[in-house]
């Protein structure tokens, strides 16, 4: 077996994983191509890496070219309107301390900081979810039918909005799916036409009301309000995340992971890009598109390392895997022999697949932030 160096989250899973691996049937014979490619399929599959969220990157690179005629997605072009609603999770887990404050006090600062930053014009709302009844399973019916707009969607007033974060505490159940098609109807009267529409949603677990938030997500992309989502798993586990990932992908939106305040906080302030490219168009300010530009290219890069770094740990513990599988007669040698050349072929392919991926993101990014930049410059010799 050989000496691998894996990631404290790899150790713990590690021994899971030859589990799943020993229990499925032996192969020895390698000439059954067919019972060979589908272990290969599993070995994949059970060892697959948390690999980095590109759809993150690209709602970054489309905020950067907001209003570039060269973007292609309706939801980055310029609106009249910008309209922010943020669905904030107040069920029972919320109450659970990081550092020392609740998981509701820091998304409480958090949100009050980021949209008191938002534009003088933007327009904001704020509805919360699992906020009544308590987490026992009398409560269930009504904590899942508990979701509220606590303000509506408007200008931002300090007071009032402060107000309104006083209004609820964490309580119960965690209805997601209900929050959302409640929220499609808060924008309804906002349609993508003539309004840039974003919902924020923050949350740190999973639906447990038994509605399937995805379904719910799925109806967004194509619906009149079309907005731009951000999921936010604040301090969440491994389902949470699984399940806001799924819902972001739904949506055509982005999935953040944030284990504390101030990540969380470093979220909401990437999200404040769309809305300062917003002000700059309708102030006729010129944005600093070249910094921004210089600034998503060194994020592309690191993303690549993120991605190579878990194909390598995938690779290393495949290739592990497989020495133990040959040493407990799991597999035959002839067998060893022909996963470990489709383990090989698999990493070269991927890596491959990730320079791809660098170039077509340096592409996207350049392509965008040119485009803008003319766009600026034709704006400036007319006024």
């Amino acid at each position: 077996m050989s000496d691998v160096d894996y990631g404290t989250g790899d150790l713990e899973n590690r021994g899971d994983w030859m589990n799943a691996i020993l229990e499925l049937p032996e192969v020895k014979d390698e000439t059954n191509t067919e019972k060979i490619n589908a272990f290969w399929n599993n070995l994949v599959s059970i060892t697959y890496a948390d690999y980095p969220d590109v759809r993150k990157l690209k709602a970054r690179i489309k905020a950067m070219g907001y209003g570039s005629p060269d973007i292609e997605d309706p939801r980055y072009q310029f609106k009249e309107s910008f309209n922010v609603e943020i669905i904030l999770d107040a069920s029972g887990s919320m109450a659970a301390n990081v550092n020392g404050k609740s998981k509701m006090e820091i998304a409480k600062e958090t949100v009050t900081e980021f949209v008191s930053g938002l534009p003088e014009n933007a327009k904001v709302g704020l509805r919360v979810y699992g906020h009544k009844g308590t987490g026992s399973d009398s409560d269930k019916e009504l904590s899942c039918n508990s979701t509220e707009m606590v303000y509506n969607i408007s200008n931002y007033e300090e007071e009032n909005f402060n107000q309104a974060l006083n209004e609820f505490s964490p309580a119960g159940w965690t209805p997601i799916a209900l929050a959302l098609q409640e929220a499609k109807g808060d924008l309804q009267e906002y349609p993508a036409e003539n309004n840039t529409n974003i919902i924020f949603l923050l949350s740190d677990g999973v639906g447990t009301c038994g509605q399937n938030p995805v379904d719910v997500a799925n109806t967004l992309p194509d619906s009149e309000i079309n907005p731009i989502v951000n999921i936010i798993g604040f301090n969440v586990n491994q389902e949470g995340a699984a399940q806001l990932k799924e819902v972001a992908e739904a949506s055509a939106g982005s999935y953040s992971f944030a284990s504390d305040q101030s990540e969380l906080q470093s979220e909401l302030e990437r999200a404040e890009q769309l809305a300062d490219q917003w002000r700059a168009w309708k102030d006729d300010a010129k944005v600093d598109v070249n910094y921004q530009h210089s600034e998503l290219r060194g994020d592309v890069t690191w993303l690549k390392n993120d991605f190579r770094s878990s194909l390598r740990s995938q690779n290393y513990i495949m290739e592990d895997i497989l020495g133990v599988l040959l040493e407990n007669n799991h597999i035959s040698e002839e067998v060893h022999q022909i996963l470990d050349q489709k383990r090989s072929d698999w990493y070269d392919m991927m890596d491959d697949l990730i320079e791809q991926l660098q170039a077509d993101l340096y592409d996207m990014a350049d392509r965008y932030a040119e485009a803008l930049k003319e766009e600026i410059d034709k704006r400036n010799q007319e006024q």
